[in-house]
This record gives structure tokens, C-alpha cells and sequence, in this order.
């Protein structure tokens, strides 16, 4: 008479689009076995001729995982042991909002603030400048504060969150960089 149970064999946490591995270890019985088990106890997986043990099961799919039933060659029902086992699924970051600062800045100035609402699910935020732009405060975070070179262009200021599963949705804002006034010359009089 068989026994079985589920062991973790990969991450307990799974990024969107990656698989992870569940073993399910057999003890007594003779191979080929079949076993039925559930995700979230709603849908039930029935696999046949498993000849190997631990037998691995490769999945993309968030939930919890219970062994129902196994059985041995000749049908003869076994018993399942041991606990579920419990994949989370981690998100990507949500869409960053909209970027709030100024759209028309000065060359050779500096303390401009750009901001974007918290990003859902978001580790860091990276930025993107224009040519000439420079994060003086705030770099990784949802507020920054940027100086403009006295050659800096105008451009796009990009910025989208990242976490260990990849990069959300960027959101940007044009910005025109406007040359200072030249100096005024000598009067002669």
C-alpha cells in the first residue's frame, strides 16, 4: 500500500511567467503509481505511470497544492500524508501614475521636483533625464529632486517601478529646457 506526500522542491514564491517544482515523494507500494491532487481544493489533477520517485511536478500556478489520493499499479489506494504545500505568486510592479513637476525648466538651474504616486508592489523606481539632467536628491524613490546643467536638452523624464520580478509600466513627462537670458552688454554712454 502506498503512502505519499508533497515536498517543495523550488522557490515557495514565483514571479509571473517562471515555474517552480513540487516533489511527491512515494514510500511502500510498487511503481507505476497514479495520483490525484488539487490547486486551491477546486481543481483536481489526476497523473498516471509514474514510474520515478520522488516524482516532480513543474508548475507556473500560484496556490496551494494537496495530495488527494494515490494509488499503486494494480489500483490498490494508498494514503497521503504531510501538508500542503503553499507557492505565492509575486506581481510585477503596478503602472507608475502620472509624473507631477515642472515642464519648462531654465539651464543652470537646479531643485526641480519630479514625483509619482507610490507604485504598487514597487522595490525601487528608476528614473530616466534628458542629456545635461542630474538626480541631485531622491534617486530609487518615488520623489526626486533634479538640477539642469547650463547645457542640458530638452527631453523626456521617464520613470517606472522594478522589484526581483521585473520592471512595470513607465509613465514620462516632456520637458523644455529653456537657455538663459544672455548677459546684457556695457552701455557706453
Amino acid at each position: 500500500q502506498p503512502e505519499a506526500w508533497l515536498t517543495l522542491a523550488g522557490d515557495a514564491s514565483i514571479c509571473p511567467g517562471n515555474n517552480t517544482s513540487i516533489q511527491v515523494n512515494f514510500n511502500l507500494g510498487t511503481p507505476p503509481f497514479i495520483i490525484v491532487y488539487s490547486i486551491d481544493g477546486t481543481t483536481l489533477v489526476t497523473i498516471k505511470d509514474i514510474y520515478v520517485n520522488p516524482y516532480v511536478i513543474t508548475t507556473s500556478t500560484p496556490g496551494t497544492y494537496a495530495l488527494e489520493h494515490v494509488y499503486d499499479f494494480d489500483g490498490t489506494p494508498g494514503t497521503t500524508t504531510g501538508s500542503p504545500v503553499n507557492i505565492t505568486g509575486l506581481p510585477l510592479p503596478s503602472d507608475a501614475g502620472s509624473i507631477t513637476g515642472s515642464s519648462s525648466v531654465c539651464q543652470g538651474s537646479n531643485g526641480y521636483s519630479y514625483s509619482v504616486p507610490q507604485i504598487n508592489n514597487a522595490t525601487s523606481y528608476v528614473w530616466s533625464l534628458p542629456a545635461g539632467a542630474t538626480i541631485a536628491s531622491g534617486s530609487n524613490t518615488n520623489n526626486i529632486t533634479v538640477n539642469f546643467s547650463s547645457s542640458a536638452v530638452s527631453g523626456d523624464i521617464i520613470v517606472y517601478g522594478q522589484n526581483t520580478c521585473g520592471d512595470g509600466n513607465s509613465s514620462q513627462i516632456s520637458v523644455t529646457a529653456n537657455p538663459m537670458p544672455a548677459a546684457a552688454g556695457l552701455i557706453s554712454g
